[in-house]
């Protein structure tokens, strides 16, 4: 027999831990951010340093291939099957890994990413375009790992610190915290761009 409290039972509950809460969703913010950023920042990168994307006026984009025109989708359809690798492989991680230790690595994968995508320095300042294709493919297939893992480890930890409690209080505020990325995203791109 269960012998959990349910929530009409007269067992007085405690409430859910609000620092470990908002320590999911800061590293909640990182992770929707850090995939934010990649597919908001990430077309139009390729497009200028590769001239990967549409080539429908060649007149004004000379050196567009026509022949890397797809490669786009083909970055982004690779990156959801890395994306689903990644949350099949979790199942089998969570098995052999604590909950802290995937948070830790899902952070560390994703930083690692970020990274490597980053214009290398050269001198005394940024050298903008001298990121090769396999160094920014390297980044971008890290970010597409970190993802789906650091978002279904940290709603699950989340969950287990709401225990018996009401879970819509959690949801509603995973959803305005995925939220404020989009103006954090949109200034960041609109600084990229403006600075480029």
């Amino acid at each position: 027999m269960d012998s959990r409290p349910f929530l009409g039972d007269s067992v007085a509950l405690q409430p859910p831990n609000s620092v470990g809460l908002a320590v999911c969703l800061m590293l909640f913010f990182v992770h929707f951010l850090s995939f934010a950023l990649q597919e908001t920042i990430g077309t139009p990168l390729v497009q200028e340093l590769y001239g990967w994307g549409p080539c429908e006026d060649n007149d004004a984009k000379p050196d567009c291939n026509a022949d890397r025109a797809n490669y786009i989708n083909l970055l982004y359809t690779g990156s959801g099957v890395v994306s689903w690798l990644a949350s099949v492989g979790l199942s089998f991680l969570s098995r052999s890994c604590s909950d802290v230790t995937l948070l830790f690595g899902s952070v560390l994968v994703g930083l690692a990413g970020a990274v490597t995508m980053l214009d290398v320095w050269d001198g005394g300042g940024l050298a903008h375009g001298r990121i090769g294709v396999a160094q920014f493919l390297v980044g971008f297939t890290l970010v597409s790992i970190a993802f789906p893992i650091g978002r279904n480890v940290t709603l699950s930890v989340a969950s287990k610190i709401v225990g018996p409690h009401p879970q819509v209080r959690v949801g509603s505020l995973v959803t305005e915290t995925r939220s404020a990325v989009q103006p954090v995203c949109f200034y960041t791109v609109r600084y990229a761009i403006m600075s480029y």
